[in-house]
């Protein structure tokens, strides 16, 4: 299944009960199938949980259109605010590393985009990151975190 979201504007999603609210869950809730993904130029504001629960692209992979050029603003949630949730894409082999690019947040309440998911190496790089409580980063869920890198290279903070 190939899927692409161009240009599309998503805004002001209520919590009608406490939940995971995300404006663009991106082939985050199916493995597999979800091939040919293509999420460019896209607004989310007033999601409570994320703006985007997207996809990474491989390491250093800057030809990538699989998540890109797209904006989260005002992410407030009960127990959320991301403006993106950044993962490792489980139909690609990203090599033990993968990376999230060309994203911008601002007045998101918790980190612009962030990532917490078992990988070897997460980057990000690219981004402009506005007035988020948080700022931005990443975590690593499970492994050997000791060996572990998370690279924050070439943003706008």
């Amino acid at each position: 299944m190939s899927v692409t979201v161009p240009g599309n504007f998503i805004g002001n999603i209520n919590e009608k009960e406490k939940g995971s609210y995300a404006a663009y869950a991106l082939c985050s809730v199916v493995q597999g199938g979800c091939t040919g993904l293509k999420v460019t130029d896209n607004i989310a504001a007033g999601a409570p949980y994320a703006g985007f629960v997207a996809p990474g692209h491989d390491c250093d992979d800057y030809s990538s259109t699989k998540f890109r050029n797209n904006v989260a603003h005002s992410i407030v949630g009960a127990s959320a605010g991301h403006g993106a949730l950044i993962y490792p894409d489980p139909d690609a082999n990203h090599g033990g590393c993968y990376e999230g690019s060309y994203f911008s947040a601002y007045k998101c309440y918790y980190q612009g985009a962030y990532a917490y998911y078992s990988s070897n190496k997460v980057v990000f790089s690219r981004m402009t990151m506005i007035d988020n409580r948080l700022g931005f980063g990443a975590g690593l869920a499970a492994g050997d975190r000791a060996s572990a890198t998370i690279l924050i290279k070439d943003n706008k903070i």
